[in-house]
């Protein structure tokens, strides 16, 4: 066998390794992307339904049943903390926690007018920030 032939079936046997490699690697990235598909997915829907509830909760219900309250309270406290968390990374302490304070007492106390735009950035930031969560896990 002369060196060009033993180069060349060198050449070839890296190749195929190299094809192999990618191919299950391919396939683990595949699979780790379905993964954290349906975990983001998990993520989005269960951190945006609590500051929907919330929402209903303190405009439509709680006018007739005051012990509904709790069920506001329990939704802001599961909110505030995680936004305020996640909004110090780009701001200071203070700066989160007001936007945070205004957010929700915007979400709670206010007319739909102000309600509705401070709901669909609470969905979408819970949401956000518990997918996020969920797949780094």
């Amino acid at each position: 066998m002369s060196s060009n032939e033993a180069r060349r079936n060198k050449r070839i046997l890296y190749e195929m390794k190299t094809i192999q490699l990618n191919k299950a690697t391919r396939t683990r990235r595949v699979n780790k992307i379905k993964r954290s598909t349906s975990a983001f997915g998990a993520g989005l829907l269960l951190g945006g339904v609590i500051p929907a509830i919330t929402f209903t909760i303190a405009h439509y219900q709680v006018e007739e049943r005051p012990m509904l309250w709790l069920a506001v309270a329990g939704g802001l406290a599961y909110s505030a903390p995680m936004v305020a968390e996640w909004f110090t990374r780009y701001a200071g302490l203070v700066k989160a926690w007001g936007f945070v304070i205004s957010l929700e007492v915007a979400l709670t106390f206010t007319n739909n007018v102000t309600a509705i735009p401070a709901l669909l950035a609470l969905v979408g930031l819970n949401g956000w920030i518990l997918a996020q969560r969920i797949t780094n896990d």
